[in-house]
Formats: C-alpha cells, structure tokens, sequence
C-alpha cells in the first residue's frame, strides 16, 4: 500500500495560517512547541538580568581597582625602583624593580595621557551641544 501523502491546498494554508489551526489542539490549547516557545520567552529577561548584573559587576571591579589598587601598586613600584637606583643589583633589604613593577606604571601612565591628552581638552559644554545637533537630525 501507498504511504498517504498530505496534499494542503492554497485555501487551506491561508485557513491554517489566518486561524492558527497548526498550533492549538483541537480544544484550543497550545502544543507543546508553542508551551516550549513561551517558557524559553519567559526566560529571556531573568538571563538578560544576569548579565546585565555580571556586567556592573565587572565595571565596579575595575573601577576600583583603578582607584585603590593601581595607586599603590605605582607607589610600590616607584619604591622599588627607588631601591634600584641607589644599590644596583642588590636593591634595599632584597627590594628590587622587576618587569612586573613596571606594568603598573605603564598602566597609571596611559591613564594619565589619555586624560591628559583626550579628556582635558573636551568642552563639556560644546559635547552636550554636539549630542543635541546629532539628536535634532
């Protein structure tokens, strides 16, 4: 015997779409994709919570770490190369500058310059104007 084949015309595609026949049971409930569809839905803005969380939290860490931790790592590391300078090879009670001292310097020091160079000369004033044009286009 010949497998039945479903033949759906033009009329009932349209029936079927226009009605949504093809996503409710015969009393009018959802299947099981569409119950599926709606949990992932739901899931959706409690995800995008967490990562909006997960982001802040990065910021925070960086921030502070900017403002506490790099300030004394630069301290720290001009002491060292302070002990360096004084006693060559030997440093001040076995203080010496490494490669790892001079990574926070680098970084205070890119801090520095770009505020410096890009952040100091912005006119707070003549930006907002600016963001304003580009809003009126």
């Amino acid at each position: 015997s010949k497998p039945q084949e479903n033949k759906q015309t033009m009329l009932d595609y349209v029936k079927n779409d226009l009605l949504n026949i093809d996503s409710k049971h015969q009393d009018g409930s959802a299947t099981e994709d569409i119950d599926a569809n709606m949990e992932e839905f739901l899931r959706i803005p409690m995800k995008l919570e967490n990562l909006m969380t997960f982001s802040l939290a990065v910021c925070v860490d960086t921030f502070l770490y900017v403002w506490t931790m790099l300030p004394l790592k630069v301290v720290w590391g001009l002491v060292c190369l302070l002990c360096t300078v004084l006693r060559p090879k030997k440093g001040i009670g076995g203080v010496m500058f490494h490669r790892r001292h001079l990574y926070a310097l680098l970084q205070s020091l890119l801090v520095w310059f770009v505020y410096d160079r890009v952040l100091c000369p912005i006119s707070i004033g003549k930006l907002y104007h600016w963001i304003r044009g580009q809003a009126m286009l």
